[in-house]
């Protein structure tokens, strides 16, 4: 799909280290922008693989759960 037919809406939960809901935030007419992925080399380390998603969106509302 492109155009506007790819849009979607997101709900992002930030949680607590109890697995409680604290904050949500609601994304409408959302479309993925650019996605970076880890790169896995065999150092040996305590490193992290972090990811990383850019979104657009055309509006946000906030919603405090706690």
């Amino acid at each position: 799909m492109q155009g506007p037919d790819a849009q979607r809406e997101v709900v992002i939960t930030l949680r607590d280290e109890a697995g409680k809901s604290i904050q949500a935030w609601k994304l409408r007419g959302v479309v993925p922008m650019k996605y970076t992925a880890p790169t896995f080399a065999a150092k040996g380390g305590g490193d992290l693989a972090l990811e990383e998603l850019t979104l657009s969106a055309e509006t946000i509302e906030f919603e405090k759960l706690s």
